[in-house]
C-alpha cells in the first residue's frame, strides 16, 4: 500500500470519527448549557480550533433549536452556514475576458488540499459556458495527479498537456502556454505539485514556471 492510500484511509477514519462523535453529542438530546460545553470540548479536541469552537458554541447558544425537529440537522446547518460565512470574504468571480487569451490560472498549495480536484471543477464550470479549456499537468512528481487530470479532461472534453513523471514542470507549463496561444484557448489551468513555502528549491521552481 502506497503512502497516498494510507493517508486516504487515515483521513476517512478521522472524518468518520468526527461525524460520529458530533452525532452522538446532539442526536435526540436537548441542546442545553451542558451539551454546549461538550460540543465546544469536542470541537477543540477534533482540531477545529479554539476560536472557531468558542464562536460556534456561542452561535449554538443564540440559535433556537426546535425540539420537534431533528437536532442533528439543525446543528449541521449552523456549522455549514458558519463555514460559508468564513469563506465568503475570499470569494472572487473569475472572468474570462475575450481580449485576454488565454486566461492563465496556476493552482498552488500544500499537499492534499485538493488542487487537482479544484482545477477539474473550474474546468467544468468554464466548459459549461462554452469556453475552450486546457489543463497543464505540471505536477510531474505524482503520477496519480496526471491520471486524475486526464480523467477530468475526458469528462469535459478538455485538452491536456502532460509529460513523463519526474520531468520539468516548467517545460509542461511552457508547452501548454504555447499550445493555448496558438489555438486561441480561453483558459489555461496549471496544476502543480504540493509544496511548503519554506522549501526554497520548490519555490524557485515556481519562479521558473
Amino acid at each position: 500500500m502506497g503512502i497516498f492510500e494510507k493517508f486516504k484511509i487515515g483521513l476517512s477514519k478521522s472524518s468518520k470519527n468526527f461525524s460520529e462523535g458530533f452525532k452522538n453529542l446532539v442526536i435526540n438530546k436537548k441542546v442545553d448549557s451542558k451539551t454546549l460545553d461538550h460540543l465546544e470540548d469536542f470541537l477543540i479536541e477534533s482540531d477545529v480550533g479554539v476560536v472557531a469552537a468558542k464562536e460556534l458554541k456561542q452561535i449554538f447558544a443564540d440559535t433556537k433549536i426546535d425540539p420537534k425537529k431533528d437536532s442533528l440537522d439543525q446543528v449541521n446547518l449552523i456549522v455549514e452556514n458558519y463555514i460559508k460565512n468564513l469563506m465568503l470574504p475570499f470569494e472572487k468571480k473569475i472572468v474570462l475576458e475575450e481580449s485576454i487569451k488565454p486566461k492563465v490560472i496556476l493552482i498552488a498549495g500544500v499537499n492534499g488540499v485538493g488542487k487537482t480536484t479544484t482545477i477539474g471543477k473550474l474546468g467544468k464550470i468554464f466548459s459549461k459556458d462554452n469556453k475552450q479549456i486546457v489543463f497543464a499537468a505540471a505536477d510531474t512528481f505524482r503520477a496519480a495527479a496526471i491520471r486524475q487530470l486526464e480523467i477530468w479532461s475526458e469528462k469535459i472534453s478538455a485538452k491536456i498537456i502532460k509529460s513523463e513523471t519526474g520531468s520539468d514542470p516548467a517545460s509542461v507549463a511552457f508547452k501548454a502556454m504555447e499550445f493555448s496561444q496558438k489555438n486561441n484557448i480561453d483558459c489555461l489551468l496549471i496544476d502543480t505539485a504540493g509544496r511548503l513555502q519554506n522549501k526554497k528549491n520548490l519555490m524557485d521552481e515556481f519562479k521558473k514556471i
